[in-house]
Protein backbone atom coordinates (compact mmCIF):
# COMPACT_ATOMS: atom_id res chain seq x y z
CA UNK A 1 0.00 0.00 0.00
CA UNK A 2 1.15 2.94 -0.83
CA UNK A 3 2.15 5.81 1.72
CA UNK A 4 -0.61 8.65 0.56
CA UNK A 5 -3.01 5.29 0.86
CA UNK A 6 -2.84 4.60 4.95
CA UNK A 7 -5.82 6.25 6.99
CA UNK A 8 -5.02 8.68 9.50
CA UNK A 9 -7.28 8.96 12.60
CA UNK A 10 -8.64 12.87 13.01
CA UNK A 11 -8.84 14.33 15.79
CA UNK A 12 -10.83 16.95 17.75
CA UNK A 13 -9.24 20.08 19.85
CA UNK A 14 -9.58 17.66 22.86
CA UNK A 15 -7.38 15.26 21.20
CA UNK A 16 -10.36 12.76 21.10
CA UNK A 17 -10.87 10.97 17.86
CA UNK A 18 -13.87 11.95 15.44
CA UNK A 19 -12.96 9.94 12.52
CA UNK A 20 -10.62 9.09 9.60
CA UNK A 21 -9.39 9.92 5.93
CA UNK A 22 -6.60 8.73 3.62
CA UNK A 23 -3.27 10.36 3.95
CA UNK A 24 -3.55 11.70 0.89
CA UNK A 25 -7.17 13.38 1.99
CA UNK A 26 -6.05 15.23 4.54
CA UNK A 27 -6.38 18.92 5.26
CA UNK A 28 -3.27 20.50 6.40
CA UNK A 29 -4.83 23.08 8.25
CA UNK A 30 -8.38 21.68 8.83
CA UNK A 31 -7.64 18.15 10.33
CA UNK A 32 -5.87 17.84 13.76
CA UNK A 33 -4.19 14.46 13.60
CA UNK A 34 -1.58 12.65 15.86
CA UNK A 35 2.01 12.82 14.96
CA UNK A 36 5.11 11.05 16.02
CA UNK A 37 8.27 13.05 16.33
CA UNK A 38 11.59 11.24 17.01
CA UNK A 39 15.13 13.11 17.97
CA UNK A 40 18.03 10.93 16.98
CA UNK A 41 21.20 11.68 19.01
CA UNK A 42 24.63 9.97 18.69
CA UNK A 43 26.89 11.28 21.02
CA UNK A 44 26.19 14.36 22.15
CA UNK A 45 24.98 15.56 18.59
CA UNK A 46 21.37 15.92 17.33
CA UNK A 47 20.46 14.45 14.25
CA UNK A 48 18.01 17.13 12.40
CA UNK A 49 16.67 16.49 8.83
CA UNK A 50 15.97 18.48 5.95
CA UNK A 51 12.36 18.17 4.79
CA UNK A 52 11.19 17.76 0.75
CA UNK A 53 9.22 19.53 -1.07
CA UNK A 54 6.40 17.71 -0.05
CA UNK A 55 5.74 18.16 3.50
CA UNK A 56 4.51 21.02 5.59
CA UNK A 57 7.27 23.31 5.60
CA UNK A 58 9.31 22.49 2.76
CA UNK A 59 13.13 23.25 2.37
CA UNK A 60 13.54 23.96 6.55
CA UNK A 61 15.43 21.74 8.91
CA UNK A 62 13.33 19.92 11.43
CA UNK A 63 12.84 16.89 13.97
CA UNK A 64 15.34 13.95 12.91
CA UNK A 65 12.36 11.42 12.13
CA UNK A 66 7.92 12.18 12.23
CA UNK A 67 4.89 10.15 11.27
CA UNK A 68 0.94 10.99 11.24
CA UNK A 69 0.08 8.03 13.81
CA UNK A 70 -1.73 5.79 11.02
CA UNK A 71 -5.59 4.75 12.13
CA UNK A 72 -5.33 1.56 14.86
CA UNK A 73 -1.15 1.90 15.33
CA UNK A 74 0.13 2.61 18.46
CA UNK A 75 2.18 5.55 19.02
CA UNK A 76 5.42 3.72 19.56
CA UNK A 77 4.90 1.58 16.86
CA UNK A 78 4.52 4.72 14.69
CA UNK A 79 7.62 6.40 15.78
CA UNK A 80 9.76 3.21 15.29
CA UNK A 81 7.98 2.75 11.46
CA UNK A 82 9.23 6.36 10.59
CA UNK A 83 12.52 5.76 12.06
CA UNK A 84 13.40 3.00 9.85
CA UNK A 85 11.73 4.37 7.22
CA UNK A 86 13.08 7.97 6.66
CA UNK A 87 16.90 6.86 8.53
CA UNK A 88 17.40 3.43 7.83
CA UNK A 89 17.34 3.35 11.82
CA UNK A 90 16.51 -0.15 13.37
CA UNK A 91 17.99 -0.86 16.36
CA UNK A 92 18.10 2.56 18.45
CA UNK A 93 16.57 2.79 21.70
CA UNK A 94 13.11 4.66 21.93
CA UNK A 95 11.87 6.33 25.09
CA UNK A 96 9.41 9.48 25.45
CA UNK A 97 9.70 12.95 25.81
CA UNK A 98 6.04 13.54 26.23
CA UNK A 99 3.20 14.41 24.79
CA UNK A 100 1.13 17.64 24.23
CA UNK A 101 -1.32 19.93 21.93
CA UNK A 102 0.54 22.33 19.58
CA UNK A 103 -1.32 25.06 18.26
CA UNK A 104 0.90 26.81 15.35
CA UNK A 105 0.91 29.88 12.91
CA UNK A 106 -1.48 29.90 10.04
CA UNK A 107 -4.48 27.88 11.94
CA UNK A 108 -1.89 23.91 11.98
CA UNK A 109 -2.99 21.92 14.97
CA UNK A 110 -1.00 18.63 16.12
CA UNK A 111 -1.66 16.55 18.77
CA UNK A 112 2.34 15.28 19.20
CA UNK A 113 4.29 12.51 20.96
CA UNK A 114 7.96 13.15 21.17
CA UNK A 115 10.35 10.20 21.81
CA UNK A 116 13.99 10.43 22.00
CA UNK A 117 15.91 7.64 20.29
CA UNK A 118 20.03 7.04 20.97
CA UNK A 119 21.67 5.10 18.83
CA UNK A 120 24.82 4.24 17.26
CA UNK A 121 24.22 2.96 13.96
CA UNK A 122 25.08 4.40 10.40
CA UNK A 123 21.96 6.71 9.19
CA UNK A 124 20.43 5.69 5.65
CA UNK A 125 18.18 8.75 4.68
CA UNK A 126 15.53 7.76 2.21
CA UNK A 127 15.55 10.41 -0.17
CA UNK A 128 11.48 10.41 -0.55
CA UNK A 129 11.24 11.68 2.77
CA UNK A 130 15.03 13.76 3.66
CA UNK A 131 16.56 15.86 1.55
CA UNK A 132 19.51 16.23 4.02
CA UNK A 133 20.95 15.68 7.43
CA UNK A 134 23.56 17.25 9.51
CA UNK A 135 23.94 16.35 13.25
CA UNK A 136 24.68 19.43 15.81
CA UNK A 137 25.79 19.97 19.16
CA UNK A 138 23.25 22.18 21.76
CA UNK A 139 25.44 24.82 20.95
CA UNK A 140 25.56 25.11 17.26
CA UNK A 141 21.93 24.37 17.09
CA UNK A 142 21.28 27.38 19.55
CA UNK A 143 23.44 30.03 17.36
CA UNK A 144 21.96 28.26 14.59
CA UNK A 145 18.29 29.29 16.00
CA UNK A 146 19.12 32.78 16.95
CA UNK A 147 20.93 33.71 13.13
CA UNK A 148 19.37 32.23 11.04
CA UNK A 149 15.60 31.49 12.05
CA UNK A 150 13.71 31.07 9.07
CA UNK A 151 15.59 27.29 7.79
CA UNK A 152 14.01 25.70 11.20
CA UNK A 153 10.33 24.95 11.14
CA UNK A 154 7.92 25.86 13.53
CA UNK A 155 7.38 22.17 14.72
CA UNK A 156 11.34 22.05 15.29
CA UNK A 157 11.12 25.67 17.29
CA UNK A 158 8.14 24.01 19.45
CA UNK A 159 9.43 20.86 19.96
CA UNK A 160 12.74 22.17 20.95
CA UNK A 161 12.11 24.82 23.41
CA UNK A 162 9.53 21.70 25.05
CA UNK A 163 12.17 19.07 25.24
CA UNK A 164 15.92 20.40 24.33
CA UNK A 165 16.55 20.28 27.87
CA UNK A 166 15.73 16.47 28.04
CA UNK A 167 17.16 16.10 24.35
CA UNK A 168 20.95 17.17 24.94
CA UNK A 169 20.79 18.33 28.76
CA UNK A 170 21.87 21.76 29.71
Amino acid sequence: MKHQDYRITILDQDSNPIGSKLRKDIDSVRDIVHVADVFVVQGKKLLLSRIPSLGLYPGRWSVSAMTMVREGEQVLTAAKRCLEKELGIVRGEVEILGEKFFRYSGGVQRHRTSFLCVCDEAISPNPDDVVEICFLSRHEIEKLLLSRRLDFSPTFFSLWDEYGEQILGR
